[in-house]
Protein backbone atom coordinates (compact mmCIF):
# COMPACT_ATOMS: atom_id res chain seq x y z
CA UNK A 1 0.00 0.00 0.00
CA UNK A 2 1.15 3.42 -0.94
CA UNK A 3 0.52 5.72 1.18
CA UNK A 4 1.92 8.77 -0.65
CA UNK A 5 -0.57 7.47 -3.52
CA UNK A 6 -3.77 8.12 -0.85
CA UNK A 7 -2.55 11.48 -0.12
CA UNK A 8 -1.93 12.76 -3.53
CA UNK A 9 -5.36 11.26 -4.08
CA UNK A 10 -6.92 13.33 -1.17
CA UNK A 11 -4.92 16.44 -1.90
CA UNK A 12 -6.74 16.06 -5.70
CA UNK A 13 -10.05 15.96 -4.34
CA UNK A 14 -9.17 18.85 -2.59
CA UNK A 15 -7.99 20.93 -5.05
CA UNK A 16 -9.57 19.96 -8.10
CA UNK A 17 -11.38 22.88 -10.38
CA UNK A 18 -15.01 21.87 -11.08
CA UNK A 19 -17.35 23.94 -12.87
CA UNK A 20 -20.60 22.15 -11.15
CA UNK A 21 -21.73 23.59 -8.44
CA UNK A 22 -23.67 20.12 -7.72
CA UNK A 23 -20.29 17.99 -7.66
CA UNK A 24 -19.52 19.46 -4.02
CA UNK A 25 -21.35 17.13 -2.74
CA UNK A 26 -19.87 14.02 -4.40
CA UNK A 27 -16.62 15.39 -3.78
CA UNK A 28 -17.91 15.80 0.27
CA UNK A 29 -18.34 12.30 0.51
CA UNK A 30 -15.18 11.05 -1.52
CA UNK A 31 -13.08 13.17 0.75
CA UNK A 32 -14.78 12.21 4.11
CA UNK A 33 -14.30 8.24 3.32
CA UNK A 34 -10.58 8.86 2.19
CA UNK A 35 -10.27 10.13 5.63
CA UNK A 36 -11.23 7.07 6.88
CA UNK A 37 -8.92 5.28 4.74
CA UNK A 38 -6.00 7.00 5.57
CA UNK A 39 -6.68 6.94 9.26
CA UNK A 40 -6.87 3.24 8.59
CA UNK A 41 -3.88 2.86 6.82
CA UNK A 42 -2.36 4.66 9.67
CA UNK A 43 -3.48 2.24 12.31
CA UNK A 44 -2.40 -0.61 10.57
CA UNK A 45 -6.09 -1.61 9.94
CA UNK A 46 -7.01 -3.69 6.61
CA UNK A 47 -7.98 -2.05 3.88
CA UNK A 48 -10.20 -4.30 2.17
CA UNK A 49 -13.49 -2.95 3.65
CA UNK A 50 -12.56 0.64 2.84
CA UNK A 51 -11.25 0.03 -0.37
CA UNK A 52 -14.63 -1.60 -1.30
CA UNK A 53 -16.82 0.98 0.34
CA UNK A 54 -15.13 3.83 -1.57
CA UNK A 55 -15.42 1.94 -4.87
CA UNK A 56 -19.31 1.73 -4.51
CA UNK A 57 -19.03 5.07 -4.21
CA UNK A 58 -17.42 5.97 -7.17
CA UNK A 59 -19.91 3.67 -8.87
CA UNK A 60 -22.62 5.84 -7.75
CA UNK A 61 -21.76 9.21 -7.58
CA UNK A 62 -20.92 10.60 -10.68
CA UNK A 63 -19.15 13.69 -10.83
CA UNK A 64 -21.26 15.75 -13.64
CA UNK A 65 -17.70 17.76 -14.27
CA UNK A 66 -16.31 15.06 -17.00
CA UNK A 67 -12.53 16.16 -17.03
CA UNK A 68 -12.46 16.48 -12.89
CA UNK A 69 -14.00 12.77 -12.57
CA UNK A 70 -11.26 11.46 -15.25
CA UNK A 71 -8.82 13.21 -13.01
CA UNK A 72 -10.02 11.96 -9.43
CA UNK A 73 -10.78 8.43 -10.65
CA UNK A 74 -7.15 7.93 -12.59
CA UNK A 75 -5.88 9.36 -8.74
CA UNK A 76 -8.15 6.81 -7.15
CA UNK A 77 -7.23 4.04 -9.07
CA UNK A 78 -3.30 5.11 -8.90
CA UNK A 79 -3.75 4.51 -5.02
CA UNK A 80 -6.17 1.13 -5.37
CA UNK A 81 -3.62 -0.27 -8.08
CA UNK A 82 -1.40 -0.31 -4.86
CA UNK A 83 -3.19 -2.22 -2.65
CA UNK A 84 -4.00 -4.86 -5.35
CA UNK A 85 -0.67 -5.65 -6.43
Amino acid sequence: MNKKKLAEYIMAILTINTHRAEDRNTLSSFLADSAITLAKADLHIPLGDAINFHERLWGQAWLKDENSHEILYKKWTDFKNTIEN
